[in-house]
């Protein structure tokens, strides 16, 4: 499960004493409760108390970035307040590199016919009802065979989230056309922040 906890300070500014009853109210989200406590305060003039939202998720629903919800406080004899409250929910990870795959597994060099690379590139997620982008700073296509590093083939930068196709002429880094054999090509993302990702595919020179 899930828990969240916000913090809501109740001051008597009259001169009497005051009875609050506090009511947490909150979307009707499957698997989600939240309590007050406490539940009711009396508080002399000038006083304060503090009172705790906790938020019960048994389950992270999926396409849902936050919930919120009211604070109902009734002071008996009368009068009202409703504070609003909201709780970003944790963001489930996601692959910021994928799909990674070649139109042939052999070919033969080539600038005429190339094989080619498709590559899914960055995100779009939906964070408490918006749309958030998550771009590549740079996407490079590295070249191995073996545990030996060639060099990198492509490099993109600056990548917003889509869906991206590479032609492959059979030719190194530096231009040459490869040897016969089986290569790797390694896609590595690196984004604004945080890790790097990276996914590999295999392809053999006829």
């Amino acid at each position: 499960g899930w828990t969240a906890v916000r913090r809501i300070v109740v001051r008597n500014v009259s001169t009497r004493r005051i009875r609050v009853d506090v009511a947490a109210a909150t979307e009707g989200i499957a698997g989600l409760s939240v309590t007050a406590a406490p539940e009711r305060v009396r508080l002399g003039p000038g006083e304060r108390a503090t009172v705790k939202l906790t938020a019960r998720l048994t389950f992270l629903p999926r396409r849902i970035g936050a919930i919120q919800g009211r604070a109902r406080l009734e002071v008996a004899g009368g009068g009202r307040i409703v504070v609003p409250w909201a709780v970003a929910l944790p963001v489930r990870a996601s692959a910021l590199i994928g799909g990674v795959q070649l139109s042939t597994k052999a070919f033969r060099a080539s600038d005429r016919a190339p094989a080619v690379l498709t590559v899914q590139a960055g995100q779009v997620r939906d964070l408490a009802g918006r749309r958030q982008l998550r771009p590549v700073s740079r996407l490079d296509v590295e070249l191995w065979r073996g545990k030996e590093k060639l060099g990198v083939v492509a490099r993109l930068r600056d990548v917003l989230p889509g869906r991206y196709a590479l032609g492959l002429t059979g030719r190194g880094p530096r231009g040459g056309a490869l040897a016969k054999g089986l290569y790797r090509l390694r896609v590595l993302a690196v984004p604004p922040d945080g890790r790097p990702e990276a996914e590999s595919v295999t392809f053999r020179i006829r």
